[in-house]
């Protein structure tokens, strides 16, 4: 459509540009011959059409034709007179160069026919008209070679986008064809690889995403072993609580029997059985406390809840805490003057809780440590009060803090093994949180937030 418009535009500018000039050529022709247009015969204008390219006609002032480049006016195919618009426009403007689009009778081909006035002085002498076809004066002939071109540059351009897409493609299908057998390989409870992509765009996106569904799946895995562990623990525990105290109800009141049987005896040789009783007792009430832990650990009681204040509640506990001669025992609190904090939580298991933690920092400094402490401090945070329990033992191998709070039996024959998994469920029974740090030689530090109560915050 440009080139089309083109050539029509550049048709039109040749055609007024080629009547200026023959329009010039016949005025200067008839001044040098002194002659009229009627004198004008068909070899001179056949030689200026020639040179012109075009077919050229005289016509009078009246309309009529006079001459043509072909034959004359009664051999002449040209049309024997001028329409009247046209001689009105010429009469009213004889320098007017009329341009008019045309179509020929043989062919469908436009082509262009202009009228122009030849005058002397200011008088109209006669009419000059000139055709040609469009084909001939504009850009015609060039519109098939430029489109050749134009194919070609858009062939090219078609192959390198076509080659283009083909690697960009490949670029994009690739991560996801790796991304689709990652997912279809894809198990839980299994080690799944991550992707690695440096890009940040929608693939970069998706990875990233596929990559944190990895690392989610991997901490849902623990915490659903973790959970059925837990969950097999508390049934074997409860079992064993259960086994324990039916019996050890008999064998107390046994022992308690034998005691009042050998009170009535010779007090020098119920002295000896007094001592061997008195053993069996303390022995009963440690795995009585062991059934207890047990009984802890599979089933929390019905909770006495009420609000405590924990301030207060330290104060109180460490002096009742029978604490060891070789440890020094301090109570830190980072408290403003209006801060009380205080939690919801049955007493009984907040005793529960630091007893254990205590015991176990307190086991962790040897007694021949010089300088041995257990340190207690309170802070409030926003909406949580803080406990930090800090001694400066030997601290926790780094084989056990993977599992520090899975339940399993001690070494020690002192010890079940579920103190700290006591604590744990404890702490999370009331919403609260049980993290620790710890460094090798340096001490060990447990930290408990528990949530505070409205009143509080």
């Amino acid at each position: 459509m440009f080139l089309n418009q083109n050539n029509s535009a550049i048709s039109y500018e040749n055609q007024l540009y080629l009547s200026e000039t023959i329009r010039k050529e016949i005025i200067q022709e008839a001044t040098v011959r002194n002659w009229k247009l009627d004198q004008f015969d068909v070899p001179i204008l056949a030689k200026l059409a020639k040179r012109q390219q075009c077919d050229l006609d005289l016509y009078a002032p009246n309309g009529q034709l006079l001459v043509s480049s072909f034959a004359t006016a009664e051999n002449s195919p040209a049309p024997k007179t001028l329409p009247q618009e046209v001689l009105t426009r010429l009469r009213e403007n004889i320098s007017l160069i009329s341009v008019e689009r045309q179509y020929a009778h043989t062919s469908e081909e436009p082509y262009l026919r202009t009228y122009f006035g030849i005058f002397r002085g200011n008088s109209l002498a006669g009419i000059g008209s000139i055709s040609s076809f469009e084909s001939d004066i504009g850009t015609s002939p060039y519109i098939p070679i430029v489109m050749e071109k134009l194919l070609n540059v858009y062939v090219f351009l078609l192959l390198i986008a076509w080659g283009g897409g083909l690697l960009l493609i490949g670029l994009l299908t690739k991560p996801l064809e790796l991304l689709a057998n990652r997912l279809s390989n894809f198990q839980l409870g299994s080690q799944n690889k991550k992707l690695n992509w440096k890009g940040e765009d929608a693939i970069g996106q998706l990875i990233t995403e596929y990559n944190k569904m990895v690392d989610k799946m991997e901490v849902t895995t623990q915490e659903l072993i973790r959970s059925e562990r837990e969950g097999a623990w508390q049934v074997m525990a409860q079992q064993i609580a259960h086994e324990i105290n039916n019996k050890l109800t008999p064998l107390r009141l046994n022992v308690q029997f034998l005691t009042r049987m050998v009170d009535s005896l010779n007090p020098d040789e119920s002295e000896p059985v007094q001592r061997i009783t008195k053993n069996l007792v303390e022995k009963i009430d440690g795995l009585s406390k062991v059934a207890t832990q047990f009984n802890l650990f599979a089933q929390l009681d019905s909770p006495e809840v009420k609000p405590i204040e924990i301030k207060t509640f330290f104060e109180c506990f460490l002096v009742d805490y029978p604490q060891k001669d070789h440890l020094h025992y301090s109570l830190e609190v980072d408290l403003t003057k209006e801060q009380i904090p205080r939690i919801d939580i049955d007493i009984r298991h907040l005793k529960e809780v630091l007893t254990q933690i205590i015991s176990n920092a307190e086991n962790t400094i040897p007694p021949n440590h010089q300088n041995g402490q257990i340190s207690i401090r309170i802070q409030q945070e926003v909406e949580h009060v803080k406990i930090t329990i800090q001694d400066n033992g030997k601290g926790i191998d780094a084989e056990v803090m993977e599992n520090i709070f899975d339940p399993k039996f001690s070494v020690t024959s002192s010890q079940t093994g579920l103190g700290l998994p006591i604590c744990k469920r404890i702490i999370e029974f009331y919403r609260g949180q049980l993290t620790f740090t710890t460094e090798k030689g340096v001490g060990t530090s447990f930290y408990i937030h528990f949530p505070l109560t409205q009143q509080s915050r």
